[in-house]
């Protein structure tokens, strides 16, 4: 009788060792997702939010170049309430998984890094959103702030990029460009 439960107690062992050398490896992998990292290229001295819409119909893909996606801000942007938001439409797909991105000023003599972290920190609260698809195709949206820690905690204040309202706004503003391009196509035409 003691051998069967001796016996019997190294099988559930060995069933739950294997159980949980399995979940482990599971684990493991799920963390392990690498993307291809973005290279963001912003104009020289731009403050502000940098919003990407991805996924939207008739919008240039994102060029990969040297193993990173290159994503160019355009000089500009839109002021709301005292701060700048600069968009960049894409019919790329967002990336999910782990890379290592890289934010750059575009100056005369070559791209400069933007520090990440330490006193000259410029680049804050780096997240996304899922919009769920809309008549313009945007799947997806990153938004990123540029610029001091004093002009992010400002910017903290005023619209953000993932407010309800902000969405509204964005979402009438995006309709009348399409209706002022379809405009313009159809007094060239």
């Amino acid at each position: 009788m003691k051998n069967n439960l001796l016996n019997d107690s190294i099988k559930v062992r060995g069933i739950l060792s294997a159980g949980i050398s399995l979940i482990l490896t599971l684990l493991s992998g799920c963390g392990s997702d690498d993307r291809i990292p973005d290279k963001y290229l912003i104009p020289q001295g731009y403050t502000g939010w940098i919003v990407v819409q991805y996924g939207m119909k008739n919008k240039p893909a994102i060029p990969v170049v040297n193993g990173f996606r290159v994503i160019s801000v355009k000089p500009g942007g839109r002021v709301r309430s005292g701060i700048t938001f600069n968009y960049v439409k894409t019919s790329s797909l967002a990336l999910r998984g782990w890379a290592e991105d890289r934010y750059y000023y575009n100056t005369p003599q070559g791209p400069v890094l933007i520090a990440e972290q330490g006193p000259q920190q410029m680049v804050w609260a780096m997240k996304s959103g899922y919009d769920g698809g809309g008549d313009d195709g945007v799947s997806s949206v990153e938004d990123v702030f540029i610029g001091t820690q004093a002009q992010y905690q400002l910017a903290q204040n005023g619209p953000r990029a993932d407010t309800e309202e902000f969405e509204d706004k964005l979402e009438a503003d995006m309709k009348k460009e399409a209706l002022e391009e379809k405009r313009l196509k159809a007094k060239h035409n």
